[in-house]
């Protein structure tokens, strides 16, 4: 189906966590706050400054009255010096000269008075200049200080609502991601460990927002995206109950209401509760089967081949089969890419199934199905199913016995889709290579005893190469049974060409990954086309290591 449109959880900011928001507005407070002492030593400074301007004005004028007072003095002086000289044509000449000593010494003293008075008043003036000035400096530097502060936390505060909002995006991504994984596929969802640190806090955060609100108060997009996260804890039963929290709110499009119940009934799946699985597939056949929308129909589709899954799980094959049967007879002719998808898979599917009750060449007339329909298809999915027919069907013609055609349809996955960016793609191709390499393993055990020891020697060195480059693959890929069991095959190789040591903590390794499947497997290999001393030996390792890493309660 057309998926639902996505209505971001996540708002931009302020920010939806309490968390989130506090620091923000904690950091907003310090940058008002740090404003606001800004402003009062700005006012500070014009105050100075202002004050400056009035006491130099004052002091300026108390020098300039000084000079004038000396100036007046010194005409007095010289009006008085002219009226000895009058008073001295009369008093004779030795009245003249002492009034003359006498008006000079007095004219020196008030010279003398006037320049210390200036004098003092400078000194006075530059000390009170000074303070101000100094006062005037630490203000400036105060001033600035709180200016870079103030920058400082500006920036900080644009950072952390950066940081939220990026946090929010990567949280919104996974948990789309997670969404539509969940509608899409059965196969049992990554954890919390599949995520690196920052996509682990998103999703935290999220988490913690999403709680913090009252359950009333969510909405449809909110209950889907606690499912999501439930998922991510492997938490099955709270996902499933979020899901069909979502389809329960008031008003939902049709659509959303049939992914919400579909990843109900998925998680339901996860959780082994396989009946309320297909009560909730049932409730979404029954409700739109009948819709004629697009959006409606995938979903519908869907529920069909998750019912087969679940079927067969429950050991109904024939129930199966009638599903898949039904996604054919529905929707074969839909031009939608997501409903050719889903008849792809529901082939595949019951080639499958065929094959398991010894039905091969029904089976592979399934596979050969899937091809002729969309070998040219372009889009990914259906590429996907193309190289899922191909391996399946090198998978019914090694249980044929026809090694040379099952490794035939394997070189055809690699040929056609290892160069293939599509995760999907590259999985189908590292299977194919494992089998491969598999096949040719136990070819040479055929004819071990007819080989030469250097013709042997040769084919085992390819294999362990293989065999690594495959468990590699795999590791990259994110598919640990599949790298357990590349592990476990070089292993087997190693010790075929006698090289124990070597092969010894590759086995562990494989036994760790892959547990009691890979114990199980590597037991059933060994039986195939016997060596017996070297087989019995292998047998014995497998054994013993087994004993060493099984988990408690296994084996």
């Amino acid at each position: 189906m057309a998926a639902a449109a996505w209505v971001p959880v996540f708002a931009a900011p302020p920010p939806s966590d309490p968390a989130s928001r506090e620091a923000v507005q904690y950091l907003e407070k310090r940058l008002d706050d740090q404003k606001a002492e800004q402003d009062k030593m700005e006012k500070r400074l014009l105050e100075a400054m202002q004050r400056l301007d009035g006491d130099t004005g004052k002091a300026i004028a108390a020098q300039d009255k000084r000079v004038s007072d000396l100036q007046v003095m010194l005409a007095q002086q010289g009006n008085f010096a002219a009226w000895l000289g009058v008073f001295t044509a009369i008093m004779g000449l030795v009245l003249v000269v002492g009034g003359a000593v006498a008006g000079y010494m007095g004219y020196k003293r008030l010279e003398s008075e006037a320049r210390a008075a200036v004098e003092n008043g400078r000194m006075k003036f530059e000390s009170e200049i000074g303070k101000i000035r100094s006062e005037m400096l630490g203000y400036l530097a105060q001033t600035k200080n709180h200016a870079e502060e103030s920058g400082k936390f500006k920036i900080q505060v644009q950072e952390t609502a950066e940081e939220i909002a990026h946090t929010k995006e990567v949280a919104e991504a996974i948990i789309e991601k997670m969404r539509r994984t969940s509608s899409g596929t059965l196969d049992k969802p990554a954890g919390m460990d599949s995520l690196q640190d920052k996509e682990r806090r998103a999703i935290e955060n999220e988490d913690a927002a999403l709680k913090s609100k009252p359950e009333k108060d969510l909405n449809y997009q909110e209950w889907m995206a606690k499912g999501s996260i439930a998922q991510f804890n492997k938490d099955y039963a709270a996902s499933a109950s979020s899901f069909e929290r979502a389809a329960e709110i008031e008003s939902p499009p049709p659509p959303q209401v049939a992914e919400a119940i579909v990843n109900a009934g998925n998680a339901y799946y996860w959780l082994g509760a396989l009946d309320k699985a297909i009560a909730c597939y049932d409730k979404v056949e029954k409700r739109f089967k009948d819709a004629p929308k697009n959006g409606l129909r995938e979903p519908v589709a869907k529920v069909l081949f998750n019912k087969w899954v679940v079927l067969n799980r429950q050991g109904k094959p024939q129930e199966a089969i009638a599903c898949y049967d039904e996604v054919e007879k529905r929707f074969k002719d839909a031009p939608e890419t997501g409903l050719k998808e889903q008849v792809a898979k529901a082939l595949v599917g019951k080639g499958v199934v065929l094959d398991q009750q010894g039905k091969p060449q029904e089976a592979i007339a399934c596979f050969n199905e899937v091809e002729k329909r969309f070998n040219n298809a372009p889009e990914s999915g259906l590429r996907e199913m193309v190289a899922s027919a191909l391996f399946n069907k090198g998978v019914v013609r090694g249980r044929q016995g026809q090694p040379v055609s099952e490794i035939a349809c394997y070189d055809e996955v690699e040929k056609r889709f290892k160069d293939a960016p599509e995760s999907g793609l590259r999985k189908q191709v590292a299977k194919a290579l494992n089998c491969k390499n598999f096949v040719l393993l136990t070819e040479l055990k055929k004819r071990w005893g007819q080989e030469s020891p250097e013709q042997r020697e040769k084919v085992l060195v390819e294999l362990v190469q293989a065999f690594s480059q495959a468990a590699e693959k795999f590791s990259v890929l994110a598919m640990p049974e599949g790298q357990a069991m590349a592990m476990g095959n070089q292993a087997y190789v190693l010790f075929l060409a006698g090289r124990t040591v070597e092969a010894e903590p590759i086995l562990r390794r494989a036994l760790e990954l892959g547990g009691e499947k890979t114990y199980t497997g590597e037991l059933e290999d060994a039986k195939i086309h016997p060596i017996k001393v070297i087989d019995d030996q292998f047998t014995a390792l497998v054994e013993r290591l087994w004993a060493e890493v099984k988990p408690k309660g296994e084996g």
